[in-house]
């Protein structure tokens, strides 16, 4: 099976070493097994809570569920649950489920996918400055707010400087498998796309026989479809922007060219 990732970078930062930062990142080490992706229940968000250590800094955390009846369920470490219904309500989980906890103390809260991608507007309701986690099977992403105009974005960190969006669970779920797997350096294809290259790839990657990382290769963006045929079990890394069903790329002269998506092999 082919594995394709496809990585966008500024035009601006051309001059930096693009190729090193796209290696790099494939070095580090993959997050905790996520298990599977979908598992996101209150109940996952629970057992997530009990796995963490007590935070140093004096906040205290909470597993939490907003359901579609407009309600909040949150439980702590040891499994007593509160429902909040009120404003007034949710402002009293923290104190009931945590006596011992500080009245300033920062509260963070792990919650269900379903709260982020089905309920996101329940999100409103809660106390200002709470820090949210999304639950991901045994894992878990800090969740950074961006307003864009009237409207609020939400994005997962899955790693320092590298967000996915919440905006459709299938699309983000599908983006955390790929990032937490782990790649081998040696499988890594980094390709430029420039018109008038190669039509074909060779079956396995050329590498800088000092660092062992991935050379360059050029293709001609018309052959890339018929020619990732070759690379089976490899990791395929281009630059370019989606938009829709085609990917642009831009050579390093000439006019921008796009390629259907859906020609890939997937």
């Amino acid at each position: 099976m082919i594995s394709a990732c496809l990585a966008f970078f500024h035009a601006g930062s051309a001059n930096a070493s693009w190729l090193a930062k796209v290696m790099g990142a494939a070095e580090q080490p993959a997050p905790r097994a996520a298990g599977r992706v979908g598992a996101s229940s209150l109940e996952t968000a629970t057992l997530h809570l009990r796995s963490l250590p007590a935070n140093s800094d004096g906040s205290v955390a909470l597993a939490a569920q907003a359901t579609q009846e407009g309600h909040w369920r949150f439980v702590n470490r040891a499994g007593e649950t509160f429902t909040a219904g009120t404003p007034d309500e949710l402002k009293r989980a923290a104190a009931v489920l945590l006596p011992e906890a500080k009245a300033d103390a920062k509260l963070s809260l792990y919650v269900t996918q379903d709260t982020v991608f089905q309920n996101r507007a329940a999100l409103k309701d809660l106390p200002k400055g709470t820090e949210l986690n999304l639950v991901v099977g045994s894992e878990s992403y800090r969740v950074l707010r961006r307003s864009d105009g009237a409207t609020e974005r939400l994005f997962a960190e899955i790693r320092p400087a590298l967000l996915v969006e919440l905006a459709d669970r299938a699309p983000f779920e599908e983006a955390v498998w790929q990032l937490a797997r782990p790649l081998e350096k040696t499988s890594v294809r980094v390709l430029a796309l420039e018109p008038g290259g190669p039509p074909r790839l060779a079956a396995t990657p050329r590498n800088d026989p000092a660092t062992k990382r991935a050379l360059v290769d050029a293709i001609d963006p018309a052959s890339l479809p018929a020619a990732l045929g070759a690379v089976r079990g490899q990791t395929v890394l281009v630059t370019g922007r989606v938009d829709g069903r085609l990917l642009y790329v831009q050579p390093s002269s000439g006019a921008e060219r796009s390629i259907l998506l859906p020609e890939l092999p997937q």
